[in-house]
């Protein structure tokens, strides 16, 4: 692992000592003097007109402050990520249980809930729509007047059809995924109150300026008028942005002129928070004799719930990645996302590609069984390599790890004794491999990062980005990118973040974009300030030149580092903003064809399991996890990223699913939602391919999302290759692998 000054070493995480003390407050500890606290009533029908709200009761109940319908609503009464069409309060409809109906505001928690339990509401029942399918058939009821199908996109190459036609191997195949939970540990919340003129919104967010914006809407308020401060993330995977605590915290203290807060109590926070997509893929994989992809086919279904959220995003990652890390020549990929009244299906770690994952790297191992080879062979003959095209046709130039993460897994995984498990009768054991990758930034669309850096005398360096931390460490890495860059120590940094009162537009905290997109403009930024303190240093020596080399400014003999060269010649604080925009090439709206990413990670997991013959249980023993990370920024940071990302794969292939019944969720809570525990946790070695970016800081890419990617695939292809056969649904519960196991013993003669 290369390692530079500060870049490839575990400094310090900025954040540690705070949260390990406990002085780095969240929204839900902020209390401020007469704060009222809010609730909100909900919806408990799926689909249904509104015809009568009673509040007298609510109104009269002991500590009320006020009740508020969308009536009462200053500004816009909708809001969304991508499409406006979430009500902040209802008004005529409902489309899904939790829908929000009434806002109340009182002196404390206890008597805001007693009211809104006072609220009655009168409802017309309307047929529910409960599945896509459902939703696309002739004559379904509709969720919005527009129509159920929300949006639809295309990847179209070659001519798929008559390749399939002529490949002496075909495989096809239905795939289904499920619901899954974000599972933050901190629920949501915000606060909001006056200061001065303005309005400050304190709350947890991926993207504090787009807060501010749609809060300018929602509020009716100037948006120079509305500060949003992100405060301490305790964990989002995807979400915490846009309607939110925060949002009815600022509509009461915009209209009492009071502090305000509001924390989701967990099965709150299950009902309405967004989910990751559940996905029905239809997949045709077709190869030649000797087991290379000739064509690719492929039909996606996606459940978006009540509101769009992120759903056309989502959809369109996950049809530029279905076909996975290989090249093929042929390919047709058509995803359509529909509404239905479930859930609402939003941003999560992988934002789609999970979900195709599992069908593309099943396919792959079924290919290669039906070829003769064995499933490191037939991706080693498939793999995109530098020089060849992917599936929007974007040829790749640099950066392609991903054969170089084979060939680590099977080397370590060569070197590993065997398991205790693998002598017991009672199980049966084999290994599972699978391959990603995941385009960094977002599709196919600008998403410039910016940072500002202000250099004074005897102060630190202020780093100022948009972007907020939600634990995985990117705080650290941002100022390690910058401390490099400028000759300087950690100490010598401090940074300012998600503050829209001062920082700068940074972008989203999603698509794995903050090391690449936002540490490349904090490099360029360090650049910058460097070319424009360079001249002051000239001057003061008198000289037509100087250089800027190994942390300080250099002339023969005269050495300045940048810290004493702020100290002695500066008299007033020098500013400077960079920023940095991939180079991508939108999407051919028929064709899907284009350049979405200016670069993409890969990974390559292989999985170890035990299936217990009697009850078809899993046990996972042993992970393998490759990345190509381009270069290592904070190597400590990388793999806990990758040690978190494996879990997450763990509960998503195995246990995790929000089960629904007529739309309400029956497991809302940590009680009765099975997540991975550490005692769950299989043995896991993680190991790091460098494969630098050249547009990338110091050649780093992305991994937050990468890092979940192959793992429930991987695990998939090992019980497959344990039982004789695949499941294709995830998760891979109990009775499921039961019931392939028990059709498995029926074959045999």
């Amino acid at each position: 692992m290369a390692q530079g000054r500060i870049i490839g070493r575990a400094v310090p995480r900025v954040d540690a000592r705070d949260k390990a003390t406990g002085r780095a407050l969240y929204a839900g500890d902020l209390r401020l003097p007469r704060m009222l606290h809010l609730r909100v009533v909900r919806s408990d029908r799926p689909h249904a007109e509104i015809t009568g709200l009673d509040l007298e009761a609510a109104r009269r109940a002991p500590g009320v402050a006020a009740v508020w319908t969308a009536a009462d609503l200053p500004g816009a009464r909708q809001v969304g990520v991508r499409i406006k069409d979430e009500p902040v309060l209802c008004q005529d409809k409902v489309r899904r249980v939790g829908d929000p109906l009434v806002l109340l505001a009182a002196r404390t928690p206890e008597q805001a809930q007693e009211a809104a339990e006072l609220v009655a509401v009168v409802y017309r029942e309307l047929t529910p729509v409960l599945s896509p399918e459902q939703a696309l058939a002739s004559g379904a009821p509709l969720v919005h007047a527009e129509g159920n199908l929300l949006f639809e996109r295309r990847v179209v190459r070659g001519e798929a059809d008559a390749a399939l036609a002529g490949c002496p191997h075909v495989i096809k195949n239905t795939y289904r995924t499920q619901t899954v939970e974000h599972a933050y540990l901190e629920p949501e919340a915000g606060v909001a109150f006056w200061e001065g003129d303005g309005l400050v919104v304190k709350l947890p967010s991926k993207h504090a300026h787009f807060e501010q914006a749609e809060l300018a809407r929602v509020l009716d308020l100037p948006l120079e008028k509305i500060r949003v401060v992100c405060t301490t993330i305790g964990g989002y995977f995807g979400d915490k942005q846009c309607l939110s605590p925060g949002y009815y915290a600022a509509i009461a203290a915009r209209l009492t002129g009071r502090p305000a807060a509001m924390v989701y109590d967990r099965g709150e926070s299950f009902q309405v928070s967004s989910k990751r997509h559940p996905f029905t893929i239809h997949m045709t994989s077709g190869a030649d004799r000797e087991g290379r992809l000739q064509a690719v086919k492929v039909e996606i279904i996606a459940d978006t719930g009540a509101y769009a959220s992120y759903g056309p995003s989502i959809l369109t990652r996950a049809v530029v990645h279905a076909c996975g890390p290989y090249a093929v020549p042929n390919l047709e990929v058509r995803g359509r996302v529909v509404y239905t009244n479930n859930p609402v299906g939003g941003a999560m770690r992988g934002f789609g590609v999970p979900q195709v994952a599992i069908a593309h790297e099943c396919q792959m191992d079924l290919l290669a069984a039906a070829v003769g080879v064995d499933p490191a062979e037939i991706r080693r003959r498939n793999f995109l390599t530098v020089g060849q095209a992917n599936a929007a046709g974007q040829v790749l130039s640099a950066s392609v790890g991903v054969g170089q993460c084979l060939e680590k897994v099977l080397a370590a995984r060569q070197a590993l004794p065997p398991h205790s498990r693998e002598k017991d009768a009672d199980y049966l054991t084999a290994w599972g491999l699978a391959a990603t990758h995941y385009g960094i930034g977002l599709t196919g669309l600008p998403n410039p990062g910016v940072a500002r850096l202000s250099l004074a005398p005897r102060e630190p360096v202020r780093v100022m980005v948009g972007t907020g931390d939600g634990g995985q460490g990117a705080s650290t890495t941002l100022l390690q990118i910058a401390a490099e860059e400028l000759g300087l120590e950690m100490a010598d940094l401090e940074l300012v973040a998600a503050d829209t009162a001062q920082t700068p537009n940074s972008g989203t905290s999603t698509a794995s974009r903050i090391t690449y997109v936002v540490g490349r403009a904090v490099q360029e930024a360090a650049r910058k300030l460097i070319a424009e303190m360079g001249p002051v240093v000239q001057a003061a020596w008198g000289l037509a030149r100087v250089e800027f080399k190994e942390g300080a400014f250099r002339a023969g003999r005269r050495r300045l580092s940048l810290r004493r060269a702020a100290d002695s010649l500066l008299a007033r604080p020098l500013t400077v903003e960079a920023s940095f925009d991939p180079p991508t090439q939108g999407l051919d709206p028929k064709t899907g064809q284009g350049a979405p990413y200016a670069t993409y990670s890969f990974a390559v997991h292989a999985a170890q399991v035990a299936v217990a013959k009697d009850t078809g249980r899993v046990e996972v023993l042993r992970v393998l996890a490759a990345h190509d990370v381009g270069r290592v920024i904070h190597p400590v940071n990388v793999v806990a990223q990758i040690q978190g990302g494996v879990m997450m794969g763990l509960g998503y292939a195995l246990w995790e699913e929000v089960l629904l019944d007529n739309g309400r969720i029956l497991n809302a809570g940590f009680k009765d939602y099975r997540l991975p525990t550490s005692l769950d946790g299989p043995e896991l070695k993680v190991l790091l391919v460098e494969s630098p970016e050249p547009t990338g800081p110091f050649g780093a890419k992305g991994v937050a999302e990468p890092a979940l990617l192959p793992t429930a695939p991987a695990i998939h292809n090992a019980v497959a290759a344990a039982v004789g056969g695949h499941v294709f649904v995830n998760p891979l519960s109990p009775e499921r692998v039961w019931r392939l196991l028990s059709a498995q013993k029926r074959k045999k003669p």
